[in-house]
């Protein structure tokens, strides 16, 4: 389930130390990529920052939901985890067409995605 306005959402994210796993934990549930070694990583420890900052989050989300209309199809390019590409699907959009150059974390995603029954809109 995706949460709705107003819910907060727990995103863990976790490194081993060898800079050989990266896991993230949605919703009850694990996602886990195998990290190349360090130099090669396919997630920059960056990312996790933003993933984790509710204020930044909350403020996408509010933009989506005033922009986004029924019916529309929405691009989300550099996708990630496929974060904002939900939202969007949340806020009405038809479809949502997601493109992340990662093949891991659009692995990820995708497993995100179903996890959150989206992967009708959000592909």
């Amino acid at each position: 389930r995706l949460v709705s306005a107003g819910d907060a959402i727990s995103l863990t994210t976790t490194f081993s130390e060898g800079g050989e796993k990266v896991s993230f934990e949605v919703s009850g549930g694990v996602v886990a990529l195998e990290h190349p070694p360090p130099g090669k990583q396919v997630v920059q420890r960056w990312h996790f920052g933003m993933l984790n900052d509710t204020q930044r989050n909350e403020a996408f989300y509010a933009a989506l939901r005033n922009q986004v209309r029924g019916g529309d199809h929405v691009l989300d390019i550099g996708a990630g985890t496929g974060l904002l590409g939900m939202m969007a699907a949340k806020s009405g959009a038809a479809q949502v067409t997601c493109c992340e150059k990662a093949a891991p974390l659009a692995r990820a995603a995708e497993e995100i995605v179903t996890a959150n029954g989206l992967e009708g809109i959000v592909r």
